[in-house]
């Protein structure tokens, strides 16, 4: 299918007219493209012989409030400024060795005096290089003292300095990426930040690693709108968080899971540990996780299942999702969690959240489908009048 060269109507401004004319140079591209093999590019970083992170996408690392989110990217920050394999890399490796990325840390969080410097010191030590000579591809910059709705201009110019001194491949950390907008519940600040993200990915060698916090009690869902929307756009989706003892308690055996990834078959959760000793995190020992597992096989009593929904049944599931979730986080048999479901539903067991409010398990048919939701008092109330 032949077209005629783009005529833009007298209307038409300029701008949208200049943007048509860039997706038909895109299309032709495309077209070009798609005769050929589609060769994908090698990983960045791979874990037991699966790619984790590939250039020119968007990552995401997620969890609770202290579970050691930046820990674990720094590790991984170590492993991609580095030219060496080392155990402390918790298993992630640099797939080419040879090849150099520049990495770029972006730091909205930790104080400058002690926190962030003391971060970047592990980050170049456990890279193998020292502190007095740092190396070339490590860059890092702080936006704490940089007011929220110029950080992302400030971002921008930021990188483009950054080019003038690397034309490689630009490894980006957004540690949090939240931080970059003024309210993180606001679409149009949010897709503004995405679409930026976007278009450097796919028009230069840029990759993100970002860094956002889950809501404190709903499960796994990052936090506020940009959290949805870097969800939906991420390749690569990792969760990080403690496992949780009978009483849903955190223990101190920390979960790796990836939620996500675009590229093949997503890979085994692991586990890790703080060693205080080396201040960092290390890979648990397959005993103490073997018996951490032994333990929560019992667990599932209807008490710590109501504990679970609060947490996760703030929105309603499909029948599929409840029972997946219910059956790896307790590492039960489906049948010992629907068993439970129903005890708690036809029993109309009460559910209290912190702030008291007390919900029942309810579900209903939807098409094929059968979705639980937890309900209170008053929306039955409501329901009921209208």
């Amino acid at each position: 299918m032949e077209y005629n060269p783009i005529v833009v109507p007298f209307q038409s401004s300029v701008e949208v007219g200049n943007e048509l004319k860039k997706i038909v140079t895109i299309r032709e591209e495309l077209r070009e493209k798609v005769k050929e093999e589609i060769r994908f590019s090698n990983p960045i970083v791979e874990r037991d012989g699966f790619g984790i992170i590939y250039m020119n996408t968007i990552n995401v690392l997620q969890g609770k409030a202290g579970s050691h989110k930046s820990r674990l990217m720094e590790i991984l920050c170590s492993c991609i400024i580095s030219r060496k394999i080392s155990e402390e890399y918790v298993g992630f490796n640099r797939y080419e060795i040879n090849n150099s990325y520049t990495l770029l840390y972006v730091d909205t969080e930790r104080n400058t005096k002690d926190q962030f410097p003391f971060a970047l010191q592990k980050i170049m030590k456990k890279a193998g290089f020292f502190t007095d000579k740092q190396p070339d591809n490590f860059d890092f910059i702080s936006m704490v003292d940089i007011a929220r709705e110029n950080r992302l201009d400030v971002l921008k110019l930021y990188i483009e300095r950054l080019r003038t001194f690397s034309d490689g491949h630009i490894v980006l950390v957004l540690d949090v990426i939240t931080d970059l907008v003024s309210n993180f519940n606001d679409p149009r600040e949010s897709m503004k930040l995405i679409d930026y993200m976007n278009s450097l990915i796919n028009t230069q060698n840029v990759t993100f690693l970002c860094i956002i916090h889950e809501n404190p009690s709903s499960g796994d869902k990052a936090r506020g709108h940009l959290g949805t929307e870097i969800m939906n756009k991420a390749s690569l989706q990792i969760q990080i968080g403690f496992e949780k003892t009978k009483n849903n308690e955190d223990t101190d055996l920390i979960k790796v899971k990836y939620l996500k990834t675009r590229v093949g078959k997503r890979p085994e959760p692991f586990h890790l540990v703080y060693s205080d000793t080396k201040k960092s995190l290390v890979i648990a020992d397959g005993d103490y996780v073997d018996q951490m597992a032994d333990k929560k096989k019992h667990v599932a009593y209807a008490e710590n299942v109501i504990q679970r929904l609060l947490e996760i049944l703030m929105k309603p599931m499909s029948r599929a999702e409840l029972i997946d979730d219910l059956t790896v986080f307790f590492s039960c048999s489906k049948n010992t969690v629907l068993e439970r479901l129903g005890q708690i539903n036809v029993n109309q067991m009460p559910i209290k959240d912190k702030e008291g409010t007390v919900y029942t398990l309810e579900k209903r048919k939807d098409g094929r489908e059968i979705i639980y939701y937890l309900t209170n008092e008053k929306e039955k109330l409501e329901l009921n009048i209208n």
